[in-house]
């Protein structure tokens, strides 16, 4: 029986329509040689595996672009590979799979090559929304994800939204993929011959739902209770944070804010000095200190008023995001980071009332540097 001696691993990340890349030109080409089998000291032969790792070559081809409108943000890209593998008997195996690859991540305890949520693709269950704006809530639509979602008011259903009516699921991962000497495993997400930009869903309407309703295709609901909050004392603000499961999530600050400005400068020392007359004079109006390399960054502290144990979660990824972004006040979408380096877990029983308060900085300098 022959086995295998090597393979090679070719990889192509593009976005745009599925199926769009240069078959002859791969971002990647990887070639490993299979090591011997290993004998432990009861002499059992444990198979040697060649592995592809090749989860951080995807993540440096998604670059999130967001302006606001959740239903256009770029946030994918579309992965297909070859694997070509070598036998002993000098004949070779073909293998080719593609999937759609987001800049998510599970936690230690998820163990290897988490799988994707087939659901809503956020944590929490319990939203709070500045009365007047429309929900947004990231989903896995069509396929195996989610087929309809109803929305409510109340008991009153408001309006059916049926998606996913041309999906076709393959295997793939959120953030990870990995090969062996036979195949390519992974989880299961889903591409469909469209822009990258529609695959992954939104669930929002206009008619103020204070419950929305995600169906799976095993008939798996998902109920999202929304809360609308009227701030009567604060101007409540909108920020958008790519969380773990590679999407653009929205969580709202309700209560005070606070703006700051960090001035960063070099010094250096001049001489004043006008020799050019008679006697040597200096003006005392002229200084001798002079400033160089001037800029500034804003900071700014928010919190989010009283929300549910869940938002434990919610901030816990918002704190290692890589990606986030403020609607300010004047309705543009500014690029932010969280600067907050650790938070206290809340519960109702230990605190009562549970809120949170988030330092951020503006992920620009104050004086324009771009050219």
């Amino acid at each position: 029986m022959a086995t295998t001696k090597s393979a090679k691993l070719e990889l192509w990340v593009y976005k745009g329509t599925f199926g769009n890349k240069n078959p002859s030109k791969p971002d990647y080409t990887i070639t490993k040689t299979k090591l011997p089998d290993v004998i432990d000291s009861n002499n059992n032969i444990k198979p040697s595996k060649i592995l592809f790792e090749i989860g951080e070559l995807i993540k440096d081809y998604i670059d999130v672009s967001f302006d606001g409108d959740y239903a256009t943000v770029d946030q994918t890209v579309w992965v297909e590979w070859t694997i070509t593998k070598t036998l002993s008997d000098s004949t070779e195996e073909i293998t080719t799979g593609s999937g759609l690859g987001l800049n998510g991540y599970g936690y230690f305890g998820d163990l290897i090559n988490p799988q994707l949520s087939y659901g809503a693709l956020q944590s929490n269950t319990i939203m709070y929304v500045k009365t007047g704006d429309q929900p947004f809530i990231p989903m896995f639509a069509g396929g195996n994800g989610i087929f309809k979602v109803d929305y409510y008011n109340g008991t009153t259903l408001l309006n059916t939204l049926t998606v996913g009516n041309s999906v076709t699921f393959i295997t793939a991962d959120t953030t990870d993929y990995r090969a062996d000497t036979t195949d390519l495993t992974a989880d299961v997400t889903m591409i469909r011959n469209a822009s990258s930009k529609g695959t992954v869903g939104v669930a929002s309407y206009t008619g103020n739902p204070s419950r929305v309703v995600l169906t799976d295709i095993n008939n798996v609901a998902t109920n999202i209770i929304v809360n609308y909050i009227d701030e009567c004392k604060y101007t409540p603000y909108r920020v958008s944070f790519l969380n773990k499961f590679g999407v653009v999530q929205p969580i709202y600050f309700f209560k005070r804010r606070n703006d700051y400005i960090d001035v960063k400068n070099e010094a250096y020392y001049r001489n004043t000095v006008d020799d050019s007359k008679t006697a040597l004079l200096y003006s005392p109006n002229d200084s001798t200190k002079r400033l160089f390399d001037i800029n500034g960054n804003k900071r700014i502290k928010m919190n989010t008023g009283y929300v549910d144990e869940q938002y434990n979660e919610v901030i816990q990824q918002l704190l290692m995001t890589d990606r986030a972004w403020i609607r300010d006040d004047d309705g543009v979408e500014y690029p932010i980071l969280p600067v907050t380096k650790s938070m206290q877990y809340k519960t109702s029983v230990n605190d009562k009332l549970i809120d949170f308060t988030i330092d951020f900085e503006y992920a620009y300098n104050e004086i324009n540097l771009v050219r």
